[in-house]
């Protein structure tokens, strides 16, 4: 996969010859409005802040840009703090999958929202185990 943007891949002296190409194009102001406004109440802050920031507008004109910024605005702490934990190796990134697949394998049980150890011995051996502190994942 290849991801450039058309004015700098227009200017390449060589050219790259691909079987495919999608050109998403830019998101317009009512469709970002639109899809911060069906976000309802988690989405407020981008609403609020779009209504001053003509910078922000033209960063969210992108669907992933846009997707970042719902992300961080629903609970930026959670979405930060995730990002580092799967970064330094410390924990998946998608929890609920990982969840679930534990689940499925019986290391834990569903108990209404969340989760728990099938047994204590579990959760005591992994509670005890000392982590592989500083090996980051690959940029």
């Amino acid at each position: 996969m290849v991801c450039r943007r058309v004015i700098d891949y227009e200017e390449l002296e060589v050219a790259l010859h691909l079987p495919k190409a999608i050109y998403i194009h830019p998101l317009s102001r009512p469709q970002v409005e639109n899809y911060s406004t069906k976000a309802g109440k988690p989405l407020e802050g981008v609403r609020i802040t779009l209504d001053n920031d003509s910078t922000l507008w033209e960063l969210l004109k992108t669907p992933l840009m846009l997707d970042v910024a719902a992300l961080t605005y629903q609970n930026p702490t959670a979405f930060v703090l995730r990002f580092l934990l799967w970064r330094y190796n410390y924990a998946p990134l998608n929890y609920v999958h990982f969840l679930d697949y534990a689940a499925e394998r019986l290391f834990l049980r569903k108990v209404g929202g969340g989760y728990i150890f099938i047994h204590r011995m579990l959760l005591e051996y992994f509670a005890s185990r000392e982590p592989e502190v500083g090996k980051a994942r690959p940029s």
